[in-house]
């Protein structure tokens, strides 16, 4: 599956050299998800990508869309 990033913002909790490891608008193959379980349902709340650094991350699902929602935002900034 790939998603589109659209938070590339450094993460707070990572203590690297401070360089974006992200780029939005790029789109990133999701190599695995984690979920989390509440009742009987399933919600993925962080993926692992291969980032710009060259490396896996883990981040947030909320820093990516589908490409179909990435789609729908662009469209949408168009007004169509």
């Amino acid at each position: 599956m790939k998603m589109i990033c659209i938070d590339d913002e450094t993460d707070m909790l990572q203590f690297g050299s401070g360089e974006k490891e992200l780029t939005r608008g790029k789109e990133y193959e999701v190599l695995h998800k984690y979920y989390e379980l509440d009742g009987e349902m399933r919600s993925p709340i962080q993926i692992i990508v291969m980032n710009d650094r060259g490396r896996k991350g883990d981040y947030l699902i909320s820093r990516f869309v589908t490409i179909e929602e990435w789609r729908e935002m662009k469209l949408n900034e168009l007004g169509i």
